[in-house]
């Protein structure tokens, strides 16, 4: 290096403000090693002319996409970098303006291992070179456009440089720290934190791409390409939260539905059964379950994604969105059991039967299972009408042991679909309900299959009264279970049967073409 050259750049840096003095573009001191703007700070306080990486840092700030959907929140976590935005950015004029840039540091780092500068700007912008092109945005994103001939020239599989310090270190913080110590500490300091920035800046441009029936174990800390999430209209999150999102169309996998909810639960033992079963359910390919998209564990949590309907058999006796559903079967009809929802609830009924009944060609051995929770809010309704079981929170799946002895335990669910209580004696007897009628091999396979027959029975009750009576039949249906008893709207309470009454009202204002 020239000496002359040598002592102009030791004067400048002897310039430099102490390590504790705000820079004036980021508030706060220089940064530590968990910093992403460590590099971003070192830079804002040289003297001299400002390096092109912090002004192109800005560029890729502001163009990225804002997950939120505010564009002024350019708050890193709420950043996403899809391939396109990092193409329309990176033009050659713009890496022409990283690799010529005259600041001090950009000028004072040289090496051996390096490309030249024309080879780069050809790898970069090469047409099959997005993979370059990321990596070249991630190293300005994080203030590190000085980096960008060394790095690119070993392109790292994945965020781990560990392989690589020792060159890093020479090639580039030793050439810098001979200039000047103030910049970046030490060089075996400053390298440290340069990988463990690339770490937390790889993650925010490694966004992955969402794949149906991909398993993924562990997505802590990456950044994830859900769009508008927000917690799903409705619900109450008695059993875990749910939220709704778009998948961001370009890490959205082949067939992957734009619209998506996912429910998040805690990442303990409880929850695995849950996950089992769906995993099953998604095995089977039997339709009017709910399609399990895919999973993925992060940060102590577990979320299973799911496509996003318009909303629950609930909400459509209800009357909220109707306008957003086509049934595909004919709108006239002169039965109640030609009415979509009815046809719906046959389609439901036999789901159910496969679930009670798991094919053992799947686990490879005789299964009982029972869902435990059925009821209008965990019945979806798809844009054309078809409904789907959902929501397998307490279910349960256990090999079946032919002599009795693997009965399944009931879950709390909704006491209004709930069966009336009652004790399993030791050596059951015969029961007025039906439900159980002697002790035999297969008592407990019964017996977990009544639970969901008698919920699914309050539930063809409810649509029958919503197909004769509309929305106003089916909520006055409900608040008179309500009236009868001011601590549940339970089926097995009532006292008079309210649907008589509504069929003999159908029949008095000469409705009487419908018949069962």
């Amino acid at each position: 290096m020239d000496e002359n050259y040598q002592s102009y750049l030791a004067a400048q840096f002897s310039a430099l403000p102490g390590p504790s003095e705000p820079s004036p573009r980021i508030k706060g001191g220089l940064g530590t090693e968990a910093d992403m703007d460590f590099f971003l700070e070192a830079l804002s306080r040289l003297p001299g002319d400002r390096c092109q990486s912090l002004r192109l840092h800005d560029v890729l700030r502001k163009e990225a996409v804002k997950k939120n959907g505010k564009k002024k929140d350019e708050t890193t976590e709420n950043l996403l970098f899809p391939p396109s935005v990092i193409d329309r950015i990176l033009v050659e004029k713009e890496i022409r303006s990283i690799v010529t840039c005259v600041c001090i540091v950009c000028r004072s780092v040289k090496g051996r291992e390096r490309l030249a500068d024309d080879v780069l700007v050809e790898a970069v912008t090469a047409g099959d070179g997005h993979e370059q092109r990321k990596l070249f945005a991630l190293l300005v994103f994080m203030g590190a456009g000085f980096a960008a001939r060394h790095i690119c020239s070993f392109p790292p599989r994945g965020w781990d440089l560990s392989s690589r310090e020792s060159s890093i270190q020479s090639q580039l913080f030793e050439p810098l720290d001979r200039v000047s110590t103030d910049i970046f500490s030490s060089p075996e300091k400053a390298t440290r934190i340069f990988t463990s920035v690339f770490k937390q800046t790889w993650q925010v441009f490694d966004a992955p791409t969402m794949q149906i029936g991909s398993l993924i174990t562990n997505l802590d800390g990456a950044n994830l390409p859900f769009i508008n999430e927000a917690p799903l209209k409705g619900d109450k999150g008695a059993f875990g939260s749910l939220y709704s999102f778009e998948i961001h169309p370009e890490f959205s996998g082949y067939n992957v539905p734009a619209l998506a909810v996912r429910k998040e639960l805690p990442d303990v033992e409880s929850t695995l059964e849950e996950r089992r079963i769906l995993e099953f359910l998604a095995k089977s390919g039997k339709p009017n379950f709910v399609q399990l998209l895919f999973w993925y564990r992060s940060a102590e949590k577990i979320n299973y994604v799911f496509p996003l309907y318009p909303g629950s058999l609930q909400q459509a006796m209800e009357g909220q969105f109707h306008s957003q559903i086509n049934p595909s079967r004919p709108s006239k009809y002169r039965s109640v059991l030609q009415h979509w929802m009815w046809q719906g609830i046959v389609d439901v009924i036999a789901a159910l039967k496969v679930f009670h009944f798991p094919d053992e060609a799947i686990l490879r051995k005789q299964l009982i299972a029972a869902h435990f929770d059925l009821k209008p809010a965990n019945i979806l309704v798809t844009g054309n009408g078809t409904l789907l079981l959902t929501d397998f929170g307490q279910a349960r799946m256990k090999t079946f042991n032919p002599l009795g002895g693997s009965s399944l335990t009931a879950q709390i669910g909704d006491a209004n679909y709930q069966p009336p209580p009652m004790v399993l004696p030791q050596n059951p007897i015969p029961h007025p309900t039906g439900l159980m009628t002697s002790h035999t091999k297969d008592v407990d396979l019964r017996w977990s299959r009544a639970y969901d027959v008698w919920s699914m029975a309050c539930i063809m009750t409810e649509v029958i009264e919503y197909i004769i009576n509309g929305s106003a039949g089916f909520q006055s249906f409900r608040q008179q279970r309500i009236n009868e008893d001011q601590s549940s709207a339970a089926f097995w309470k009532r006292r008079e049967h309210v649907l008589h009454k509504s069929f003999t009202t159908t029949s008095n204002r000469g409705l009487s073409g419908y018949y069962f």
